[in-house]
């Protein structure tokens, strides 16, 4: 998060927009994931990883080069609010 001190909104002060940057660890080279953002936070995540992209908010593609893969979600995240994130390789029986 781009700011760990968040505003008390208990209080009336207003919610601010943050950042993050997630990263995505165990990834293989070469292999394309999907990086899932959920807006509801995990209450947003299906239990089985293959309806993830019905339900996903957002989706960022990549294809890994190494061990970890670190992302900045350009989305902004209301720091009243909760956001989750699953990252998940992507295996095709087709060729692109």
């Amino acid at each position: 998060m781009s700011n760990y001190e968040e505003p008390n909104i208990r209080n009336g002060t207003p919610a601010v927009n943050l950042t993050s940057t997630v990263t995505c660890k165990k990834t293989s080279a070469g292999v394309r994931y999907a990086m899932y953002r959920f807006n509801k936070g995990n209450a947003g995540v299906p239990r089985h990883f293959n309806d993830y992209p019905r339900f996903a908010d957002e989706t960022t593609y990549f294809v890994a080069d190494s061990t970890s893969f670190v992302w900045n979600d350009p989305t902004p995240i209301l720091s009243s609010s909760t956001v989750a994130y699953r990252c998940v390789a992507i295996f095709s029986t087709t060729s692109d």
